[in-house]
């Protein structure tokens, strides 16, 4: 068995410059993996994808998924959705996908990272025949990420995100199992562990001897997800 190494691991956020490109798809082929058509001219190797919804395949809606290397400019075979046993896609439903390029990434230098998922509370319920009485809650909370770093007004890490924090933009924050997103998929390699947030506090430990560190606190707005080969 082949484990994660945490030395290997690289760390990645959307640039406050990063806007993705939005490509409409024009044909899917239900395989393993699933392959997309669509009327892009930029497709690349390795780019991050998004389908926000798929007409049809609502379960496949807030995915994210990774360009397999070989893509034409407009069309590309998918790593982390599997297609087979999927239904047939209907002809002429057309939606739209968000492509993200290594360009809009910025290494995030910190010295700690936690990505907890959310999970649903529950909501007593008792009666006299069954006090302990409770059911799930539908309201599920996400989940939260927590970074810990060192403050440097300088270093592009905390810039980053002291601009995510006062913009309230949602970020992608992408975790490479090794030093680059190419050696992270090639190889046998484990893939990547993707998350969309939104910056919710920067905090400040001041010691008597060190460096003055910083704790930020997001929540998570999209699922996360573990991007692999299926």
């Amino acid at each position: 068995m082949a484990y994660i190494e945490s030395k290997k691991v690289t760390l990645l956020m959307t640039k406050s410059t990063a806007t993705p490109h939005v490509a409409k798809v024009t044909d899917v082929n239900v395989d393993t993996p699933l392959s997309i058509t669509t009327t892009a001219s930029t497709v690349a190797d390795y780019d991050l994808g998004y389908i926000k919804a798929i007409p049809g395949y609502n379960f496949l809606d807030g995915s994210w998924f990774a360009v397999e290397s070989g893509a034409t400019s407009t069309a590309f075979d998918t790593i982390g959705i599997a297609g087979y046993g999927l239904p047939a896609y209907p002809a002429g439903t057309k939606f739209d996908i968000a492509l993200y390029k290594p360009a809009d990434f910025f290494e995030l230098c910190l010295s700690s990272i936690d990505i907890s998922r959310g999970t649903a509370s529950t909501i007593a319920t008792p009666t006299f025949c069954n006090r302990g009485q409770s059911i799930s809650s539908v309201a599920v909370d996400k989940g939260t990420v927590s970074f810990g770093g060192y403050v440097d007004v300088n270093s592009e890490t905390y810039k980053e995100l002291a601009a995510a924090l006062a913009s309230d933009e949602e970020k992608t924050i992408v975790v490479l199992t090794d030093t680059t997103v190419a050696t992270s998929y090639s190889n046998g390699a484990q893939g990547v562990i993707v998350v969309g947030v939104k910056l919710t506090s920067i905090d400040f430990d001041l010691p008597l001897d060190g460096a003055i560190a910083f704790n930020a606190e997001a929540k998570i707005t999209r699922r996360v997800q573990y991007v692999n080969y299926q």
